[in-house]
């Protein structure tokens, strides 16, 4: 199938609102701006190619929680495969919440789950899609051994392997004006 292209790699959730201040230790502030989207990566490249018309798998995982469920819903909606995106309950999902000040300030809060990377059988588990994939993008983030075997499973099923670019700028999914948003310490 020449439209297919496999996606490997991890997820990862932005986060942005716009406060008035930070909020005290332990207390709540209610944010006049928020917006969530898929950071930069292979989470992106994607929802662009699905966007594209392209047929996509996403091989990836994530924490069993609430960031976990609305990345899902998001490939989903896009009509991106995520059959083989494990869900890990030992870990959270990734997600980075920057905080913008009305005086244009900003705070970021990150949260990278190392316990959430892709395996070597992760890629085995998923090795019957490179038998459709023309197109193999990968997260070159991922570990060594996790790499070689996804350049060896594209060789062996003549895909082309690319790298997910992260420096493109991140895709915007949803934006609302949330009036009872809150943000508070994670």
């Amino acid at each position: 199938m020449a439209d297919c292209v496999i996606c490997l790699g991890g997820l990862n959730l932005e986060l942005r609102s716009q406060l008035e201040r930070l909020p005290v230790r332990g207390g709540v502030q209610t944010a006049s701006n928020y917006e969530v989207a898929v950071s930069q990566g292979v989470g992106t490249e994607a929802l662009k190619l699905a966007a594209s018309g392209w047929h996509v798998h996403m091989v990836s995982r994530l924490g069993h929680d609430s960031l976990g469920d609305l990345l899902l819903s998001i490939l989903r909606h896009a009509k991106v495969n995520t059959t083989f995106v494990k869900r890990n309950f030992n870990c959270k999902s990734n997600y980075r919440h920057t905080l913008t000040l009305h005086n244009d300030e900003r705070s970021e809060i990150i949260h990278d789950s190392h316990g959430c990377q892709l395996t070597v059988e992760d890629l085995m588990a998923a090795r019957a899609l490179f038998l459709q994939a023309s197109l193999v993008v990968v997260d070159n983030t991922l570990p060594k051994e996790v790499l070689d075997c996804a350049f060896k499973l594209a060789k062996k099923y003549d895909c082309e392997l690319r790298y997910a670019d992260h420096s493109e700028p991140h895709m915007r999914l949803n934006r609302f004006a949330v009036s009872s948003a809150t943000a508070s310490p994670a």
